[in-house]
């Protein structure tokens, strides 16, 4: 990418002429916040670099970067923009609201016809899907933990929902069992009071990555 920017500058600086003497103002919208944030700096700091190499001149032009977050709001300048959003929380968080939907995308996974003939590539990205599925299907899940005790373990059973069935372990008071299980996030502030109420204890959530059922 450094390499590509210093080229594109490198190709402004020859073919710029210096007839006259003006200010070039080159904006640079990108994300410097956010999951993006290291791409956008790169970008930004690949061409001050070329920039720099000439002098900060075009064709013995002075030349001004603006730099803007994507991730943060529209520039001052526009009305409006046109961002990719995935979950919406950076509008929000800056108060925007989406206007209108200009396309949605899924991800594929595709894969070269003469590569899938070969038995070893076609195991790798067979591998490679059932990894990526069992994150798409953790993405909106978490697992719950807790203790229970022998008398309450029936009631606690029947709250709970899972992928086959809650695993149980008994723990090294026999009267007291490990439940662990799998289930849809946005259910779990409403079944966890129900959980203590039923006599679970310890009840911990936490975050999955995959979830694979080969």
């Amino acid at each position: 990418m450094l390499h590509r920017l210093t080229a594109a500058c490198a190709g402004l600086c020859l073919l710029a002429t210096g007839a006259a003497a003006a200010e070039y103002k080159v904006g640079l919208l990108l994300p410097f916040s956010g999951v993006y944030a290291s791409l956008g700096e790169e970008i930004r700091d690949g061409f001050n670099l070329a920039l720099e190499h000439y002098g900060d001149r075009l064709g013995g032009d002075t030349v001004v970067t603006l730099s803007e977050d994507t991730e943060v709001k529209p520039p001052v300048l526009a009305d409006a923009i046109v961002d990719v959003s995935e979950t919406g929380a950076s509008l929000r968080a800056n108060d925007l609201e989406v206007v209108d939907v200009v396309l949605e995308s899924t991800p594929r996974l595709i894969a070269n016809r003469a590569a899938l003939r070969d038995p070893w590539k076609r195991s790798k990205v067979e591998r490679l899907r059932m990894l990526l599925l069992g994150a798409i299907r953790a993405a909106d899940r978490v697992g719950l933990m807790m203790d229970v005790p022998r008398d309450a373990l029936p009631k606690v059973l029947e709250l709970l929902p899972a992928i086959v069935r809650p695993t149980v372990s008994p723990l090294a008071d026999e009267n007291w069992f490990a439940v662990n299980t799998v289930l849809e996030e946005r259910l779990v502030r409403d079944i966890v009071p129900e959980l203590v109420e039923a006599g679970a204890r310890g009840i911990v959530e936490y975050s999955l990555n995959k979830i694979v059922d080969g």
